[in-house]
């Protein structure tokens, strides 16, 4: 059984040493035995509140369901920063949340792994601040700087 918890992280992927395909995050909920059965395992809850997920690809969030539907297969994506496939419908409410679509997070430098954000970043004041109150260890960034009461999205609050 899979059930995952992400609040105020940044993935990004900026990879340029061949040729990437496959986006930053794939959701399934089965895997492949070494003796070529399909083992399905539920995915009760992948949960993403005020993350980023941006990178080269058009886009960097991939699904992949179990061959006919089979097991739970639930995730949901709650005030994030997405890249998506353009024209990729995020209006279902019960997968997608206060979502920012395609829009460049303007990091200072991604393609260096410097994943704060700059100055004109539409991720500055986008996050939901009772997301963050979820546990106190959200309440600073990951260099340990205190989060505002508009907080940013991702895993560093502009300073």
């Amino acid at each position: 059984m899979g059930d995952y918890e992400f609040r105020h992280c940044t993935f990004g992927n900026y990879y340029s040493y061949g040729n990437r395909q496959s986006p930053l995050l794939v959701l399934n909920n089965y895997y492949e035995g070494a003796d070529g059965i399909t083992y399905v395992r539920d995915l009760d809850n992948a949960y993403f509140g005020n993350c980023i997920f941006y990178g080269y690809l058009d886009t960097e969030i991939g699904f992949d369901p179990a061959p006919g539907g089979a097991g739970t297969f639930n995730y949901m994506f709650d005030r994030c920063l997405i890249k998506v496939q353009p024209g990729t419908d995020v209006s279902d409410a019960s997968h997608y949340r206060n979502i920012i679509v395609n829009a460049d997070p303007k990091f200072v430098d991604g393609t260096r792994n410097n994943f704060k954000l700059d100055t004109l970043s539409p991720a500055i004041d986008a996050a939901d601040v009772s997301i963050t109150t979820q546990s106190p260890d959200l309440f600073q960034d990951i260099d340990g700087n205190g989060r505002k009461f508009d907080p940013d999205l991702g895993a560093y609050e502009r300073q």
